[in-house]
């Protein structure tokens, strides 16, 4: 019975020791909603002005929060920063980090530095999917806090700034007097519900509180690198819906999809993304008894050879003249 009572507190305990560890790890989340009007909103921003922070300003104060150091000095005896919002996942490479942190910095502050795109260029495993990994993560998590809090109008698909809303006719005075700086502008479908559904009225405008999020595509974008293997929109693909050609089943470059697609194995498999990559090197591939394909050299076809054997092999490799039985 001791042995028992003992394994119980002791599961207890553990149990007890985890819910208050993930407790102290989102204890300092603000995960508070907030719906309102753009009228109700503006007050918020003249006592929270960095909920006006461009996506550089909003970065830069990500990791400044986190801290600074100048432990180390370079050869001329200038302090070097060390940024701790990195520390811990990349290493060797503080010289890099600070030229980058330069650049988000001096675009924070509205120099036109801010209007360059940001190239990580360097070979593999130098950090550079890391670095853009941790940003990301960083800002959902910062996102969820009162300091990084972001609001949006409400039904917008790029959650876009709610003073975008504001005319340019009020802009420069509010520079001025309320030290609020506006530059964007309502996109397409924002603009035409201001007119369509509010009759102008701008101040009656929905806005939200918005979560950052990688997955549910909300301020953060995602992208894969890999070089796409693609072939012709007219090309026919086996679908649980009988033969179509490829170039039926979307026309966005990403979008969702609900159908079978024909596997090496005979069956079908769900497939539930399309995308259309545009002007690709191709390669057009026509066997002996008239029938083509184009596709991108490096995407993979099964041969059959003459011994029986079915491989498969990039068309890149595939020859003209070749004694290939099949092309599947």
């Amino acid at each position: 019975m001791d042995v028992l009572n003992t394994e119980r507190k002791s599961k207890k305990k553990t149990t007890l020791s985890i819910k208050s560890l993930v407790d102290q790890c989102t204890s300092g989340e603000d995960l508070e909603q907030w719906h309102g009007t753009l009228a109700e909103y503006l007050p918020m921003v003249q006592e929270m002005p960095s909920l006006n922070d461009t996506s550089h300003a909003r970065l830069w104060r990500m990791v400044e929060a986190a801290g600074i150091s100048f432990d180390e000095k370079d050869e001329g005896g200038k302090e070097k920063p060390e940024y701790k919002f990195f520390t811990r996942e990349l290493f060797g490479i503080n010289d890099t980090l600070a030229g980058v942190m330069q650049y988000l910095k001096a675009a924070a502050a509205g120099s036109d530095v801010s209007r360059r795109i940001l190239l990580l260029y360097g070979p593999t495993s130098s950090g550079k999917s890391q670095f853009a990994l941790l940003l990301k993560e960083g800002l959902e998590q910062f996102s969820r806090t009162k300091e990084g809090r972001i609001y949006g109008l409400d039904g917008c698909p790029m959650h876009e700034n709610p003073l975008n809303a504001i005319p340019k006719a009020a802009r420069a005075k509010m520079k001025d007097e309320c030290d609020i700086f506006i530059e964007g502008e309502l996109c397409p479908r924002c603009a035409w519900r201001l007119e369509n559904e509010f009759a102008g009225d701008f101040w009656q405008l929905p806005v939200k509180r918005i979560f950052l999020s990688e997955a549910n595509r909300v301020g953060i974008g995602t992208f894969q690198p890999a070089d796409p293997k693609c072939c012709s929109l007219d090309t026919l693909v086996l679908t649980s819906e009988g033969p179509l050609p490829i170039g039926s089943l979307g026309s966005e470059h990403e979008q969702d999809l609900n159908i079978g697609v024909r596997q090496s194995s005979g069956g079908f498999d769900r497939s539930d993304k399309f995308y259309i990559y545009r002007n690709q090197r191709v390669k057009r591939i026509t066997t002996r008894l008239g029938y083509s394909i184009a596709v991108t050299p490096n995407h993979p076809l099964v041969v059959g050879r003459e011994d029986g054997t079915m491989v498969w092999v990039e068309a890149k490799d595939i020859q003209k003249g070749e004694d290939r039985k099949s092309v599947v």
